[in-house]
């Protein structure tokens, strides 16, 4: 799902410092969503609420059994030592995302605490699509048609 959004205030003027903000927000969102994709497969667990995101496939690399979002606050450590343990039960390797609204802060520190590390960085850019270039002509010359097989 892609969301558009109307990043102008009433004024029409950018709030830029708003904007990254929800950007950022976007970025995660289709993130959390297109990965999740994985534990809805046969044999596979998606947990997905309010504060989490994982899932367990029957695949025992990564990126098959990952942790999408965690934005939890409370009982913590149960909750990684829990999604730890049925996410790797049988020898199977697990992934976790750290994003920008990852909670608790210091969550990568306590996931280093049980000997995960971190893997890959990735990159996540976004803009307004409030003021994006016209779309030029074609060129001469060429021609666009439909194929139907």
């Amino acid at each position: 799902m892609t969301n558009i959004i109307d990043f102008t205030d009433g004024e029409n003027h950018m709030e830029r410092s708003n904007l990254k903000e929800r950007l950022l927000h976007e970025l995660e969102e289709n993130f959390w969503e297109g990965w999740a994709y994985f534990g809805k497969g046969e044999y596979s667990t998606l947990v997905e609420n309010e504060n989490m995101i994982w899932f367990r496939t029957p695949l025992p690399m990564i990126p098959y059994n990952s942790v999408l979002k965690f934005q939890v606050t409370e009982n913590v450590e149960k909750e990684i030592d829990e999604i730890i343990e049925r996410c790797s039960a049988g020898g199977h390797d697990l992934a976790w995302a750290i994003t920008p609204s990852s909670k608790p802060k210091d969550l990568t520190k306590r996931l280093e605490k049980r000997g995960l590390f971190e893997a890959e960085a990735f990159a996540g850019m976004g803009r307004s699509l409030k003021d994006l270039p016209e779309i030029p002509e074609l060129p001469t010359g060429i021609k666009i048609t439909c194929l139907l097989y």
